[in-house]
């Protein structure tokens, strides 16, 4: 008499043999198939040609500041690591090959002075706190009537912000267009 869990185990030992049968047999047609499908020669391939886009310094300034949106603020900081307000503004204009003073007090004297309503994207932005220039950041963009720019807060790091919010108008200096447009 034949004991039913030998039976069963005679039956999943046999269907693990076919199993593995299936599998090998399944591997071995991949890489028959795998062998079998041609390559595209090289003299085969389509030249593609793009053209190059060319970016203002302008749009360069912009992107690049955008780029650094979200680095921390360090005190004197002067790179990717951390930057202060001028140490912000300048790296980004030196990248782009168009350097300018290392603080915002001497980078306010730099360029031809604009109103809020002329700034333009690129323009340096500049605040001051006890009558002195002591902030500055550069203008990014302007919607419904809005003046936004890019800078390194404090508290916060490069971060976008409205220019025309009470805090930042009530620090305004003024705004001064250091690259020809």
């Amino acid at each position: 008499m034949v004991n039913p869990k030998q039976l069963l185990l005679f039956y999943l030992l046999a269907a693990l043999k076919r199993f593995e049968l299936y599998l090998l047999l399944f591997c071995a047609i991949i890489v028959i198939a795998a062998r079998q499908t041609p390559e595209k020669e090289v003299s085969q391939a389509e030249e593609v040609t793009v053209d190059p886009v060319v970016l203002s310094k302008t749009d360069s300034v912009l992107l690049f500041a955008e780029s650094l949106l979200g680095v921390p603020y360090r005190f004197a900081g002067k790179k990717p690591s951390g930057f202060d307000c001028s140490g912000f503004t300048r790296y980004v204009y030196q990248q782009v090959g168009h350097p300018i003073a290392a603080s915002a007090r001497h980078q306010f004297l730099e360029g031809v002075s604009v109103t809020t309503a002329e700034s333009q994207p690129g323009d340096l932005v500049f605040f001051t706190s006890r009558s002195k220039v002591n902030h500055v950041g550069i203008v990014s963009h302007r919607e419904a009537g809005k003046t936004y720019f890019i800078h390194a807060s404090t508290s916060r790091g490069v971060v976008t912000d409205c220019l025309d919010m009470p805090y930042f108008q009530k620090r305004l200096a003024g705004v001064r267009r250091v690259m020809p447009s």
